[in-house]
């Protein structure tokens, strides 16, 4: 990959454009990234990274939203120095947030009250953000991606009303 992306940046046919700088730089942030991440906490750091880079995303869609930013009619997305965003995408990028702190929520015992209300109230902003995107294949996946970790639940619980106020939720 290295090789190719220097060819193509340093090749005389090709113009040099943003796509192929922003992708020579993501390929060498993974190489570093897979090179550097070798125990369980650095995993854990990557991932918190990542969960807190999807709520900046999503709290800036919510405030565009405030403010009144439309993408195009009624659909938000991150707007950042003048520049927008496919909502798509950003979506695409946040979803995935969400079912990390769905399963952190109903799977992980955590006996610490503050983390489960903090894991809440970030998981409701990456909804709505994810919401206000108005992408129909986030809203698919992220309803697919609810109900596969509440059968999960159901499965691994042992408390018989949670199974059926789950149950119940579900139907």
């Amino acid at each position: 990959w290295l090789t190719a992306v220097i060819s193509t940046v340093f090749s005389s046919i090709v113009s040099v454009q943003r796509n192929i700088l922003t992708f020579f730089a993501f390929v060498i942030l993974f190489i570093v990234a897979t090179a550097i991440i070798s125990e369980r906490k650095d995993i854990k750091a990557v991932l918190i990274t990542y969960l807190i880079t999807a709520l900046l995303s999503s709290l800036n869609i919510l405030v565009n939203y405030c403010i009144g930013h439309e993408y195009k009619w009624k659909r938000y997305s991150v707007y950042y120095m003048g520049v927008y965003k496919d909502p798509n995408y950003v979506s695409a990028f946040i979803v995935p947030a969400v079912a990390v702190l769905l399963y952190k929520l109903l799977i992980t015992k955590s006996g610490n009250t503050f983390r489960t209300i903090l894991y809440s109230v970030c998981c409701l902003i990456l909804i709505v953000g994810v919401l206000a995107t108005g992408s129909r294949a986030a809203f698919l996946t992220l309803l697919l991606a609810t109900i596969i970790i509440l059968f999960y639940f159901i499965i691994i619980t042992s408390n018989k009303v949670l199974k059926f106020y789950t149950i119940g939720v579900l139907f």
